[in-house]
């Protein structure tokens, strides 16, 4: 491991990096981004939904988050830069130790056990899957506005049927 001055070590913190950021004269968005950190104005949620994906129904892909950021920013007339898609998918039966989707299941009786492929238990089979969610966050400011847009164009591309 080697060894770091004390003098580098404290140009890595959070409050330098900040400082040389907000006393740069470029990049004004990261500048007021980082003034709302130190005033606390956080970027919030203004827009949640859980999708239920099924055979690959909904692509979210890094493309089409992109393409639906993009879109929110155009018709909100708001800086693209100010406008963050994330999403996250989890599974809704628990995945095996190897974090894969289950494919089967070990049955026991009595007097037996053996495995099922999950396609042939239809109460399990329609319980795989997965649950993506979507969420759009902003700053204070943006709030209202981008709420709207995202509710109609995120509603309207990922309806829930």
């Amino acid at each position: 491991m080697s060894r770091i001055s004390t003098t580098d070590y404290l140009k890595l913190t959070d409050d330098s990096i900040l400082w040389k950021i907000s006393s740069s004269p470029d990049n004004e968005i990261a500048k007021e981004m980082i003034s709302d950190y130190l005033e606390r104005k956080l970027l919030k949620c203004v827009y949640e939904r859980f999708i239920r994906k099924r055979n690959n129904y909904t692509k979210l892909n890094r493309d089409k988050i992109e393409e639906l950021r993009l879109r929110i920013a155009r018709l909100s007339n708001i800086d693209e830069r100010k406008i963050f898609l994330d999403t996250y998918g989890i599974s809704l039966v628990p995945l095996a130790p190897n974090k894969q989707e289950m494919k089967s299941i070990l049955l026991v009786s009595e007097d037996e056990f053996f495995k099922q492929p999950v396609s042939n238990l239809p109460l399990v089979n329609s319980m795989t899957g997965y649950l993506d969610m979507i969420r759009v966050y902003t700053n204070h400011k943006d709030r209202k506005k981008i709420t709207n847009i995202s509710r109609d164009v995120l509603d309207k591309e990922l309806p829930e049927k």
